[in-house]
């Protein structure tokens, strides 16, 4: 059945692409006035309709950014749950909607985990990240895959190619050293072998022990404990290819391979630190993608991808009834996408994706297997002044599993208008409206006393209203400031609910709002030559209500481990001597659970990291030495119950670049 809507969406797109095909052709006999085809002007945050912010590999090295956590605490609207140390599990959640409402883009194609939904971007090093960047509903860009369009928010991670004019190789080699066993060395080879073909190719080690130390309260007894059991081992590698056709035709092929091993904490407990647990991840992934003009008017893009990710826990604890577990997930995926410009004001696109998952593991009934197709529908009218993007998404999946078929349809429009209504203004005004839905995971559908196969897909509603600015005074001072108001709405949210001690099942009952406030600023100062002041900061209010059950005592209450406050701002003074950002950010209280009962309270917390830094030139060799101290103030404070964030700590960079 799949393979038929697949069939059916990819013979419809390659029907209309013929078909203009067989236009252009027949209009060579006659006159045609000039058409003027103007490309979408994606990526610029001030003029997008939906709230966008980016940020380069200059920008983050500006404001003393130090890994992948660091940078996302400069991004609005994401809260990140961490649970401790160099390397150690991170997710994102947007908006109060959950980390598996949030889409995780590398290099063009969703990083998929059918098995529990979310994606741990602590795999994901900076060292070779070119661009990073958030959209919260669909962005500007109507020629993607229509898996993207299924999905509330996407955090999008670009890496480094060589530019186009070089010919020489281009080389970054990177070392970092820190408190607690950090040493993280990485590569990076890229050239351009032709006019026609480049190649990349890229890795990194990474090791930390973790073993920091902490203070542990216990009314009025207060001891000094290290962390144990935290040894962080992992290695990464990629190599991508590239061809460069006429116009903007290209073909990029990239495999890469992650491989990880964790020793897992656990909780802190009074008196006894006893846990022997541990975690590999490896996956291997390959991705395949074909884009450009194939007329004056048209435009494809195709691309496929394979992964295949294995997971094995293991759990030596004396006395712990689950003693490991091992999953096996597959994942391949197919897309292609059109793109018609006939007039310079108007842009449409079509699109279809398939992909199917499968997960092997203990507690899963007989390999369930998921077959989904994707098809997008888009159209874009912009001016000088506005904007207009309208998209509607259709759904098919089906899940197998202990002999069962379970369907799903759904079509989930959106659309997103922004407009600047004063000229010479730069000022724009912006709205958004947009509807998806979320399937269950494996884990939430299947797993042995917990799954359950009749769950029903989230439904999630966002609604967002704001403006942006952004002003420049004579080269010498710039500033911009992007403020949105929004609204979102999950209905049927999957939660567990205990049967008794040793049976849970996943049903279909929470209702979650969440409104709220979110603001960035960001200031230039250039007031001698050679300096330049720089301030960055964000600032989110986040009010996330349970709206399940009236007559509970969680009803109207924040969500467990939603702060109501967050934010985070850089100052940068950029010099000739040594360049230095301070930073500080941090989070309002929080619940551990959604009935903030006595004891589950986590209080609120702030932090500040500084970072100094100097780049040498030495002939054709650029040196950048890098020192930071972060958590300045040796404040401990929790991200995650019970999993103490380190205190202060060093950590030394030197980066070569040729």
């Amino acid at each position: 059945m799949w393979r038929s809507w697949f069939s059916v969406s990819f013979c419809l797109l390659a029907a209309e692409c013929c078909w203009g095909q067989a236009d252009s052709v027949v209009s060579v006999d006659r006159q045609l006035s000039d058409v003027e085809v103007v490309a979408a002007r994606i990526g610029d945050r001030y003029s997008s309709a939906v709230p966008m912010q980016t940020m380069s590999d200059k920008t983050m090295s500006e404001m003393g950014v130090q890994g992948m956590t660091d940078a996302l605490k400069h991004v609005a609207g994401i809260t990140v749950r961490d649970y401790g140390g160099a390397g150690g599990m991170k997710t994102v959640s947007v908006r109060g909607m959950g980390a598996r409402h949030t889409a995780v883009l590398y290099d063009g194609f969703v990083q998929g985990d059918s098995q529990n939904g979310e994606v741990d971007v602590s795999r994901f090093s900076l060292s070779q990240v070119e661009t990073l960047s958030l959209t919260i509903g669909d962005g500007d860009d109507i020629w993607q895959p229509a898996r993207l369009a299924a999905t509330a928010a996407t955090l999008s991670i670009g890496t480094l190619m060589p530019p186009a004019a070089r010919t020489s190789p281009m080389v970054r080699v990177r070392t970092v050293v820190g408190s607690w066993g950090l040493v993280n060395p990485s590569f990076y080879y890229g050239q351009n072998l032709s006019t026609r073909f480049s190649v990349v190719g890229q890795g990194e080690v990474f090791h930390a022990d973790n073993g920091y130390p902490f203070r542990l309260k216990n009314v009025a007894l207060t001891t000094r404990e290290h962390r144990r059991n935290s040894r962080m081992d992992s290695g990464r590698g990629e190599i991508g290819l590239a061809w460069h056709g006429e116009g903007d035709r290209q073909l990029r092929l990239k495999v890469y391979y992650d491989d990880s091993h964790r020793r897992l904490p656990g909780i802190v407990h009074y008196y006894t630190s006893v846990n022997d647990e541990s975690l590999a991840d490896k996956k291997m992934s390959a991705q395949l993608l074909y884009s450009g003009h194939l007329a004056r008017q048209w435009a494809m893009k195709v691309g496929a991808q394979y992964c295949n990710m294995l997971t094995d826990y293991k759990n030596n604890t004396p006395g712990s009834a689950v003693h490991g577990a091992s999953y096996h997930q597959r994942e391949a995926y197919a897309t292609v996408a059109l793109l018609y410009e006939p007039f310079h004001w108007l842009s449409t696109s079509l699109s279809a994706d398939a992909f199917r998952n499968a997960l092997h593991g203990p507690g899963s009934v007989r390999k369930p297997v998921r077959n989904s197709v994707l098809r997008a529908y888009a159209v874009r009218v912009h001016t000088d002044r506005t904007q207009l993007v309208a998209r509607v998404v259709g759904a098919w999946h089906q899940d197998q599993g202990d002999g069962d078929h379970h369907n799903e349809k759904r079509w989930s429009p959106s659309v997103s208008i922004s407009h600047r209504p004063i000229v010479g203004l730069p000022l724009t005004v912006r709205a958004m409206y947009k509807e998806i839905f979320r399937m269950p995971t494996f884990g939430e559908c299947y797993f042995y006393h917990l799954g359950s196969r009749t769950l029903s897909p989230e439904k999630t509603r966002q609604w967002n209203v704001g403006f942006t600015w952004q002003g420049e005074k004579r080269g010498i001072l710039k500033a911009g400031m992007t403020a949105d108001v929004f609204l979102s709405q999950v209905e049927d949210k999957i939660v567990a609910i205990p049967f008794n001690t040793f049976v849970w099942r996943m049903m279909n009952l929470a209702k979650v709002r969440s409104h709220g406030i979110d603001v960035t600023t960001e200031m230039e100062w250039s007031f001698a030559q050679y300096h330049r002041l720089m301030a960055r900061g964000n600032y989110s209010w986040q009010a996330v209500r349970n709206k399940t059950d009236a007559r509970s005592a969680a009803y109207g209450q924040q969500v467990a481990y939603m702060p109501e406050h967050s934010w985070c701002m850089t100052l940068t003074w950029m010099n000739p001597w040594v360049s230095m950002a301070l930073t500080t950010n941090g989070l309002s209280e929080r619940w551990t659970t959604n009935e903030h009962s006595a004891g589950t309270r986590m209080a609120g917390y702030a932090e500040c990291d500084l970072a100094l830094w100097h780049t040498f030139q030495i002939s054709k060799v650029e040196l950048t030495c890098r020192a930071a101290m972060l958590n300045l103030l040796d404040h401990q404070y929790d991200i995650v119950a019970h999993y103490p964030m380190p205190g202060r700590s060093w950590r030394l960079e030197l980066t070569v670049n040729i």
